[in-house]
């Protein structure tokens, strides 16, 4: 067993099919992706490190993502597994307590649109900077970052994002809804 330098996802009992341990908060896999809502050191072996290897930097940015949106956490875990250099913080808003969201950001407003903050400083990219920005550290996607910055191709950038949001938007009330009706 060996401590993790950086906060890890909570120890479990269970493990899902991959042979990833369950966290019983959350019900899901526990994190490859480290959360701020678990500040404290924790003993991990060694298959809950990435199959790569360990890290080998320090964060350059953080990235704050829905944890309760399905097709976020598969782009997350996606770019978690290429984040092989440790260069970014993932940072679920869910599991974070009013008291651990940054300062001068609500929950709303990190829920309403993808945010990056670079670490060392309060410059922030939200929306379709924030997604150039995660692919600027990433292995491959580095070099499609510029894409975002073409005129035309940023503008349709945004527009699918906006829509995407749209559909998130409802997605949530509607899986709000559905835990109000189980509860």
């Amino acid at each position: 067993m060996k401590t993790c330098a950086r906060p890890c996802a909570g120890s479990a009992a269970a493990s899902s099919p991959s042979g990833r341990a369950i966290d019983p908060a959350t019900k899901r896999p526990a994190a490859r992706l480290p959360s701020r809502a678990n500040s404290a050191s924790m003993e991990i072996d060694e298959t809950t490190e990435r199959s790569s290897g360990p890290r080998t930097g320090d964060p350059v940015i953080e990235v704050f993502h829905d944890g309760d949106c399905p097709v976020c956490r598969l782009e997350v875990g996606y770019y978690g597994r290429l984040d092989r250099a440790g260069r970014i913080d993932w940072v679920d808003i869910t599991a974070l307590t009013d008291a651990q969201l940054p300062a001068g950001k609500s929950r709303a407003d990190l829920l309403g649109r993808f945010h990056v903050r670079e670490i060392g400083g309060d410059r922030w990219h939200v929306g379709v900077d924030a997604f150039a920005r995660i692919w600027r550290e990433l292995p491959y996607w580095r070099h499609f970052a510029f894409l975002f910055f073409v005129p035309g191709l940023r503008g349709l950038a945004e527009l699918g994002y906006r829509g995407f949001l749209r559909w998130q938007r409802w997605h949530r009330a509607r899986r709000q809804q559905r835990r109000r009706q189980t509860a």
